[in-house]
């Protein structure tokens, strides 16, 4: 794993706004009549950054940056001010199983098996208490049995 400091943001950036704020960390609610007038400024087409598995500071603007309209895209924001590189979780291949397993593909896979594939990662995140019991848009989750 590398870990890369990551240039400062544009002016002309949310980043740049929220940073001058001079708040180390906040929530910013989007919606609701009684934000109208923050929303309202928020409403001017900004860029917004990006950054993921892979950095380059060398292409940022093409690389990481795309306008963003705040108040259209998110209803609440939160920020922090400064962040750092978090530590990946020890892993361990399972027999049988590709070494993507539980959250990637194997384009090598028979087709025969994505069934089996998908029941077995849907096992695995409710094993691992990760299986959401309610979506924010579908409302609860519908139980089901993937033994």
């Amino acid at each position: 794993m590398e870990v890369k400091a990551v240039l400062p943001s544009l002016p002309q950036s949310y980043e740049h706004l929220c940073h001058e704020s001079g708040c180390a960390q906040f929530m910013l609610p989007l919606r609701g009549r009684s934000i109208a007038a923050l929303r309202n400024s928020l409403l001017k087409p900004r860029l917004e950054r990006a950054i993921g598995v892979i950095y380059r500071p060398e292409t940022e603007l093409a690389s990481h940056y795309f306008q963003a309209v705040l108040p259209a895209q998110f209803d609440e924001y939160i920020w922090f001010d400064e962040t750092r590189a978090v530590t990946p979780f020890e892993t361990k291949e399972l027999e049988g199983l590709p070494d993507t397993y539980p959250f990637g593909c194997d384009l090598d896979m028979p087709a025969e098996r994505e069934v089996d594939y998908v029941l077995a990662k849907l096992r695995w995140m409710r094993a691992e208490h990760i299986w959401p019991t309610a979506c924010a848009i579908c409302g609860p989750t519908p139980s089901a049995s993937f033994s």
